[in-house]
C-alpha cells in the first residue's frame, strides 16, 4: 500500500439490491483498516444484513436506513456529508442495476470490481490520482456511451439551473459541454466536494426514486461533478476497460 496509507478515504455506498450486501463485505475486508465505510439503504431486509456487517466492524462501518429518494446522492450526501469533508478522497458506489438500460447490471459490477483495493489496476490508478494535484476525479469509462465522450446537462439542465445554480450562484448554459462520471460511481478528492455543504440539501429537495433515467436533482448533481471540474480546470481520469488503460476523457479535462 505504501504512501496510499497516508491518505484518508471513505466508501460511500447506497445498496438497492440484497445480493450486493456480500460485495460490501468483500470491499471492506480487502480495504486497508483505516478506510471507512458509510452505507445507506431504503430496504429493511438489506439494512438488517448490512447492520450485521457493521457489528463485525464497529470502528469502520456506519449503516443508516433512509427514504427512497434521490437515488444514491440524496442519502449519502445528507446522511454523511459531514464525514466527507474530513477525508482526502471519497469513493461513491451504488448497486442500482438500471434494468431498463442495456447492460445496466454489468455496468454496476464493473465499477464495484474496479474500485476494490485487491484490484491492482485500481491501486495503480489511485497512485496517479493521488499523486497529481490537478486530478480531481477518477471513474470508469462507460462502454455504453464511449463513442460520445463529450457530455453536458441534457434533460437535467432545468433542474441544475433552478435547484443548484441559484444556491451556488452558478449560471450553467444548456449548451455547456463537459465530461462527467455517467452512472454516479467514482472517486473524488475532498477539494472537489466543497460545494456539497453549500447546497444544504434535504430529502424533500429530491424526487422519489422511480428508476428515472434522467432529469432529476440526483442526475444534475452527477453532472455537477464534471461541470465543477471543468470550471476549475481540474482534470478527470478514467479507466477504460476496453483498452485496459487509464486516460483523460473529452472536454473539460486537461
Amino acid at each position: 500500500m505504501g504512501e496510499l496509507g497516508s491518505f484518508s478515504c471513505g466508501y460511500f455506498i447506497h445498496v438497492f439490491y440484497i445480493d450486493y450486501v456480500s460485495k460490501v463485505r468483500h470491499l471492506l475486508v480487502n480495504a486497508p483498516e483505516h478506510v471507512k465505510f458509510f452505507v445507506t439503504t431504503s430496504d429493511g431486509d438489506i439494512h438488517r444484513e448490512l447492520s450485521q456487517i457493521g457489528a463485525d466492524f464497529p470502528d469502520r462501518m456506519l449503516v443508516n436506513s433512509v427514504p427512497n429518494r434521490g437515488r444514491n446522492f440524496a442519502p449519502l450526501l445528507i446522511e454523511f456529508g459531514a464525514f466527507m469533508q474530513n477525508l482526502d478522497f471519497c469513493i461513491f458506489l451504488h448497486s442500482k442495476k438500471s434494468k431498463q438500460s442495456r447492460n445496466g447490471a454489468e455496468w454496476s459490477s464493473t465499477n464495484w470490481d474496479f474500485f476494490d483495493f485487491s484490484n491492482n489496476r485500481f491501486l495503480d490508478s489511485l497512485g496517479i490520482f493521488l499523486g497529481n494535484e490537478e486530478i480531481a476525479v477518477l471513474s470508469v469509462l462507460n462502454a455504453r456511451v464511449a463513442r460520445n465522450q463529450v457530455f453536458g446537462w441534457g434533460p437535467s439542465y432545468k433542474v441544475a439551473k433552478t435547484k443548484i445554480g441559484k444556491k451556488l450562484e452558478l449560471h450553467p448554459k444548456r449548451l455547456d459541454k463537459f465530461y462527467f462520471p455517467a452512472g454516479g460511481m467514482f472517486a473524488i478528492k475532498n477539494t472537489e466536494l466543497r460545494w456539497i455543504s453549500e447546497l444544504a440539501l434535504e430529502y424533500e429537495d429530491f424526487e422519489e426514486e422511480t428508476s428515472q433515467l434522467d432529469g432529476t436533482l440526483a442526475h444534475a448533481i452527477e453532472r455537477l461533478i464534471g461541470y465543477s471540474s471543468a470550471r476549475t480546470h481540474d482534470a478527470q481520469i478514467v479507466w477504460d476497460p476496453a483498452s485496459n488503460s487509464l486516460r483523460v476523457p473529452g472536454v473539460g479535462s486537461k
